[in-house]
Parts: structure tokens; C-alpha cells; sequence
């Protein structure tokens, strides 16, 4: 189950959102196609939120 999202990128053009399953998932908000999965949490990811200014993210767990 997908958890609350961000988007980002000069046009939002990405979409970043935690999972169930403990990933964070990356993906092209045009076409859907999933670019990263990185390892996030050892339990649910709930939510990632990005920098305003800054190349970085922080999520949040169970």
C-alpha cells in the first residue's frame, strides 16, 4: 500500500512515497515507471517529505 507522497524535480515531474513494505519508491509521475526502490525502514515507511532547497529527504516509520 502506497503512503502519502511528494513530488518533486523542476516540474514535479517525480513522485516519492513510502510502502508497507518498508521500501521508498521513486517514479515518473508521466508514465508511471518506477526508477528507484531504496531500502527504507525495517517496518512501514509513512512518510517522505523533501528539502525545499536541498538535494535530501527524510521519512518517517512505525
Amino acid at each position: 500500500m502506497v503512503k502519502g507522497v511528494s513530488f518533486f524535480g523542476p516540474d514535479s515531474e517525480h513522485v516519492m512515497s513510502g510502502s508497507d513494505c518498508g521500501h521508498i519508491f521513486v517514479w515518473k509521475k508521466k508514465d508511471g515507471r518506477v526508477i528507484r526502490i531504496m531500502e527504507g525502514h525495517k517496518c512501514i515507511v509513512n512518510q517522505v517529505e523533501l528539502h525545499p532547497n536541498i538535494p535530501a529527504f527524510a521519512s518517517s516509520a512505525c
